[in-house]
């Protein structure tokens, strides 16, 4: 995954909850992998990431919405 992408899911992530100690506690994601995942330091995997999409179908809105936004 590119760095673009870490922080489309973040973004959606920190707007959906507030924040990724919140929603480390919400999505039981550690929040030092959040951590990572926001200064690029490791990316998500799939699993995860469509783990998250599908318990919180905002979440997956918002990262469709964000790319869209940084496609323009």
């Amino acid at each position: 995954m590119s760095n673009k992408t870490n922080n489309m899911i973040v973004s959606a992530i920190e707007s959906t909850f507030g924040g990724i100690y919140k929603a480390s506690k919400i999505l039981d994601v550690d929040y030092t992998t959040l951590h990572r995942w926001k200064h690029n330091k490791t990316n998500p995997n799939t699993e995860t990431i469509e783990r998250i999409a599908k318990e919180h179908p905002m979440i997956k809105e918002l990262m469709i919405l964000n790319t869209m936004r940084k496609d323009k």
